[in-house]
């Protein structure tokens, strides 16, 4: 689903109070440009920044508790209640908390063999020890990356087309062009558009049109 170029639309939807709440969502495995724009987009509006991963992964990779993860998101929903920048997707886990506070949602849609390549890449990285882990203590391993069933290569692949499917049919209810309050930036000029559109939220910011500050 394209975004129709005869029609404006907000860089921003918001509460309507100057409080914005945005979930970053994308493809499996595709967590660096998920979380790169989720700090990006923090840093512009003054708000905290949540990679859902950290509340995800114990250390040594073990999973949390279901429960316990739902715990730890409510309390920091009731600690950030201005605002914040979320990435991650987590659907079956938080689908209920989602829909009940965000007032926007981004999806990034990358093509695979633009953004599988640089997964390979950052996962090398992580092994040499030269690109932090997606959770505090959960170090890659050589087999794990690339011999298990776990395997984030594997996963990748296998659940893109998962992804995308369950995305579009997001958009069909929550995108823009259908009064919604989702976006998606995607194809093979998907990072040029995103960083148009983050420099529109900062001109804004100075004029005083958006809630938040700069954070330059």
């Amino acid at each position: 689903m394209s975004v129709d170029a005869t029609k404006t639309y907000p860089a921003l939807f918001g509460d309507g109070k100057g409080h914005y709440k945005v979930h970053i969502v994308g493809n499996s495995g595709d967590f660096h440009p998920r979380t790169t724009l989720g700090e990006e987009l923090a840093k512009i509006l003054g708000v905290p920044h949540l990679p859902l991963d950290t509340l995800q992964w114990e250390p040594n990779w073990t999973p949390s508790p279901r429960d316990k993860f739902r715990t730890r998101f409510q309390e920091f929903l009731d600690q950030n209640p201005n605002g914040w920048v979320i990435d991650g997707n987590y659907y079956s886990v938080l689908r209920d908390f989602m829909e009940k506070h965000q007032t926007d949602v981004i999806w990034l849609d990358p093509p695979f063999w633009l953004y599988f390549p640089r997964l390979l890449f950052r996962t090398f990285r992580r092994l040499l020890g030269l690109e932090p882990s997606c959770s505090p203590g959960c170090d890659e391993d050589w087999r794990e990356a690339f011999f298990s069933k776990e395997s984030i290569i594997l996963w990748c692949i296998t659940q893109h087309s998962v992804v995308q499917k369950r995305e579009k049919a997001n958009m069909r209810d929550l995108g823009i062009e259908s009064g919604g309050i989702m976006r998606r930036f995607g194809g093979w000029g998907y990072a040029r558009e995103m960083a148009d559109w983050k420099r529109e939220i900062e001109v804004l910011i100075r004029r005083g049109e958006l809630g938040g500050e700069v954070g330059m």
